[in-house]
């Protein structure tokens, strides 16, 4: 596979390097993630951890894992609820941190569309844009995928238990992982908590 960044000179990060500059991010993403029910920086640690494990079965570069997983910690740095330009502002935020950790501009630009490939609908048009959009929503097909549900109903302030079932039921039938990896992980998760939404539907309904 070809390596999607653009570098401006020949030099390679060495991997202690990589790992600090990782290690930076995550403590920039741990004190200043939203303290929100779900997106806070337990979300972006486990959507880096998810970009990680695609990475590997992508066999994607490892100059890619290292864009995939600075976008990971970054991509919902500013989240309010309701709003719709939170991408747009967490890819200005992190173009500022970017620089200031001498990201190359070529590497700046692809972790900024890798987080506004997050944005639904996406609309993911690279191998990376679609490992991360998969990532992002990985827990739709674990054992954690209702609870999340339940955070996020309490993040948005949704009072109508029932009205939120369903809507979720929805969003799960109509989600389609967009790597073949993440397919073969989640999918038959994803079905089990299509089912369990069904039950839930049915018992709010009843």
């Amino acid at each position: 596979m070809t390596n999607e960044t653009t570098q401006t000179n020949n030099e390679t990060r060495s991997r202690e390097t990589v790992e600090m500059q990782l290690l930076v991010l995550k403590g920039y993403s741990d004190q200043n993630m939203p303290k929100l029910p779900y997106h806070n920086s337990r979300h972006a640690d486990e959507v880096a951890s998810a970009c990680d494990r695609l990475a590997y079965f992508a066999g994607i570069s490892d100059d890619d894992k290292f864009l995939l997983k600075s976008a990971a910690y970054l991509h919902d740095i500013i989240y309010e609820v309701g709003k719709k330009d939170n991408e747009e502002r967490s890819a200005q935020v992190a173009q500022e941190v970017l620089e200031i950790m001498q990201y190359t501009p070529g590497e700046i630009e692809t972790v900024k569309g890798l987080i506004l490939a997050t944005k639904l609908p996406t609309k993911p048009e690279t191998m990376l844009q679609k490992i991360i959009c998969d990532a992002d929503v990985d827990n739709l097909g674990t054992e954690n995928g209702l609870e999340n549900g339940e955070k996020l109903r309490q993040e948005f302030g949704v009072k109508d238990k029932g009205k939120w079932l369903q809507g979720n039921l929805q969003f799960f039938k109509n989600h389609r992982y967009y790597t073949p990896w993440e397919r073969g992980m989640r999918n038959y998760g994803l079905r089990l908590n299509i089912r369990k939404l069904e039950q839930l539907t049915q018992g709010v309904a009843a």
